[in-house]
């Protein structure tokens, strides 16, 4: 290893295109770095050393396969290969001094690096520090590269990297803990819970199998992500188009960066794309994970109370899950979900889904807490906090409504374009996430504010506007979202084939039917007069049997037949839509559909029969 001399100048003169640089003589960066240093020292932040490592691995892999290529004399190549090694080992990290705070693609980090492999290969050879021989930072380190297509490619050394060597494990350690103490309590019997009432029973080990299956499944989708993050831009150099290095020379690198990491690194098939746009579907995609992972994670918080707890306690915790996993996490989730599929439809821009879903996640996470609090009306919380409660509750449904309503007028502008017959192939999966976003506004927002407020506590907790917001709610959100998923992945599965949409229609409009007359003609009634009873005598008397079987009262009963005969009608059709893409009576083999194209062609014609 070389060292630099005690007895150098303070300072020595580097050069670049712009001229002369003084740089600390005991510094091996050069005038590139020495000038970021002078007009972007902002903030206290530097560049991650995780990047150091990945942008040092990079130049290693690139300086072997120009050497293999006879770009690169015997005597380069040796010498940065030891320098990279020095930087490998944790040594010289200190040359490092970038804030992550600069112009370009990241051109002054690239550069840092190459200049401080220059100078540690002219310590090694003997040479004077800047004074590039025998290696120069451009024509030898940064050989077949740039900043544009070396800089993306570090950012995706690090993520894979990190991900597998702390990421990974460290799920995986959680997961294997999970199981385990599912094996040990697989006959400890427990009382299912379902908000005050006690359902079914089941082991504690069945229920934390469970969260180690969820922590399985995300361990997978992290696999899935990162097969995006193993396609390299190295090689692409300036724009894409591979100028400056001789063929084979992107595949060549990628694997040996593959050698170097032990991942899967491959080159990228179209550098246009990995080099011009970091795809922004990833923020949606990271979101979607984090709500896929933090589900199981916020419903544990349930365990917090125990059969020796107080009532305080107890429910403070219980409306915890019931609120912060149930109302507050899945609506985030709903909307990370609904916003990502609506951008790869081109219904929505991706700027307004990652804003609708950044917004619900603020929301959930700024004022998740404090929503909780109207549920805690039991527990002898004052009327100013059940307020605070109800507002932010009712907050939590803005972003996916607006989700909804830009997805709606996208779908009206596109039926007379060029995407209406791809939209047509998606139209009902599509329409079903339009009733999630419908029946969020309707159930939860309206619906639940109605209830949620102090006054409306004091006088209707427990009575029939609860059930009103919960149908509405729960199945007209979470039930919709379900079937509309169903639905897409049942499109994606069989490509091509038109379904036959008049089931489908029957189904959609049933369904939704079904669930606005039972709740119309029969529930919101019931409430509402018991309502009115309760202010009138009191809560006792709006529940006791004496009002429950007046004559009134029972016909509206009775009406909620109407509603629930429709509903059940439609689920019965959409089994038997659904049954039919399995034995071909709902495909119209007629027509297939180009997804891909927009555009309908004759089935002989996309067959080629």
């Amino acid at each position: 290893m070389g060292t630099i001399s005690s007895f150098q100048a303070e300072f020595r003169k580097e050069t670049d295109s712009l001229g002369e640089v003084e740089v600390p003589s005991t510094k091996l960066w050069g005038a590139q770095t020495q000038r970021s240093l002078l007009h972007f020292s902002i903030g206290q932040a530097l560049i991650p050393r995780d990047m150091i490592h990945s942008y040092v691995i990079l130049k290693k892999a690139a300086a072997i396969t120009n050497h293999a290529e006879e770009r690169l004399g015997n005597e380069q190549f040796n010498l940065i290969v030891e320098a990279c090694n020095e930087i490998l080992a944790g040594e010289h990290h200190d040359m490092f001094p970038l804030h992550v705070w600069m112009t370009g693609s990241g051109t002054q980090f690239n550069m840092n690096v190459n200049e401080v492999i220059s100078n540690i290969c002219c310590m090694l050879a003997g040479t004077p520090l800047g004074s590039k021989t025998p290696v120069h930072p451009n024509d030898h380190v940064n050989m077949s590269q740039s900043s544009n297509d070396t800089f993306p490619s570090a950012m995706y050394i690090t993520a894979a990297v990190n991900t597998k060597q702390y990421l990974v494990p460290s799920i995986t350690a959680l997961r294997d803990a999970i199981e385990a103490k599912a094996e040990e309590w697989k006959d400890v019997v427990k009382i299912g819970r379902t908000h005050l009432q006690d359902a079914t029973p089941l082991t504690v080990g069945q229920e934390w199998s469970g969260w180690a299956g969820l922590l399985s499944d995300n361990l997978e989708r992290i696999d899935q992500a990162l097969e995006g993050v193993y396609r390299l831009a190295l090689g692409g150099t300036a724009v894409g188009t591979e100028l400056n290095t001789l063929p084979g020379f992107p595949e060549a690198a990628a694997a040996e960066i593959a050698r170097l990491t032990g991942l899967r690194f491959v080159t990228a098939p179209n550098k246009f794309t990995v080099q011009g746009s970091h795809d922004e579907n990833h923020s949606l995609l990271t979101l979607f994970l984090l709500s896929s992972i933090a589900i199981p994670v916020f419903y544990a918080a349930g365990l917090m109370y125990g059969q020796h707890s107080s009532l305080t306690t107890a429910e403070y915790w219980r409306w915890w899950v019931v609120h912060l996993w149930v109302e507050g996490f899945f609506e985030v989730f709903a909307t990370a979900v609904i916003a990502f599929l609506f951008t790869r439809l081109k219904l929505l821009s991706i700027s307004t889904g990652t804003r609708a879903v950044l917004f619900s996640t603020v929301i959930y996470l700024s004022g998740g807490i404090i929503g909780t609090f109207h549920h805690l009306y039991f527990s002898g919380t004052p009327s100013a906090v059940l307020g605070f409660g109800a507002v932010f509750s009712a907050l939590e449904v803005v972003p996916l409504v607006l989700v909804g309503f830009e997805a709606w007028e996208n779908i009206r502008l596109s039926r007379e374009s060029a995407q209406a017959a791809w939209i047509g192939a998606y139209k009902w999966p599509v329409y079903f996430f339009v009733a999630v976003a419908f029946w969020n506004f309707v159930g939860a927002g309206l619906f639940g504010f109605m209830i949620n407020p102090p006054i409306s506590l004091y006088y209707v907790q427990g009575l029939n506007l609860t059930p009103v917001h919960g149908h509405t709610a729960l199945f007209g959100v979470y039930g919709m979202l379900g079937q509309g998923l169903t639905l897409f992945c049942l499109r994606a599965l069989r490509p091509g084939l038109k379904w036959r949409d008049r089931p489908l229609a029957i189904a959609f409009w049933c369904i939704n039917g079904g669930l606005a007359l039972m709740v119309l003609l029969s529930m919101l009634p019931v409430g509402l007069l018991q309502a009115w009873a309760s202010v009138e005598v009191g809560t006792w008397y709006a529940r006791s049997a004496e009002f429950l079987q007046t004559p009134m009262i029972t016909r509206l009963r009775w009406m909620r037949m109407f509603g629930d005969t429709l509903f059940a009608f439609g689920a019965v059709v959409l089994g038997w839509f659904v049954l039919g893409l399995v034995t071909g009576h709902s495909f119209d083999r007629r027509t297939a559909v180009d997804e891909g194209e927009y555009a309908h062609r004759s089935l002989e014609t996309v067959s080629g029969d």
